[in-house]
């Protein structure tokens, strides 16, 4: 029903939240979940829960374009979280940048 929400989804990364002896969900998922951290394998997801104050205006900048009938799309979200991040907290650009190229 959602492809655009789960289309980078993939089955890999839900392996990874399978506790496969049991077949469920594993523990550490369960409790990532519970306490709203990132789950592991799902990419940059998370990086600005440190920072709620950001994290809040970035989402209430997409919903108030959103309210006004603006389709939101990908270049329109990452240019507002880009303008958010320069000018709250210009550290977070080089760490996100420091965590991909370890990987």
């Amino acid at each position: 029903d959602q492809p655009q929400l789960f289309s980078r989804l993939y089955k890999g990364t839900i392996t990874k939240w399978i506790d496969k002896t049991k077949r469920q969900w594993s523990q550490a998922m369960v409790n990532n979940v519970k306490n709203g951290h990132t789950l592991s394998g799902s990419g940059q997801s998370g990086v600005l829960a440190g920072y709620p104050t950001i994290r809040d205006n970035i989402i209430e900048r997409l919903k108030s374009l959103r309210q006004s009938g603006l389709p939101i799309n990908v270049v329109v979200a990452h240019s507002i979280m880009l303008a958010a991040i320069h000018a709250q907290a210009l550290e977070l650009l080089t760490k996100v940048t420091q965590c991909r190229d370890t990987s």
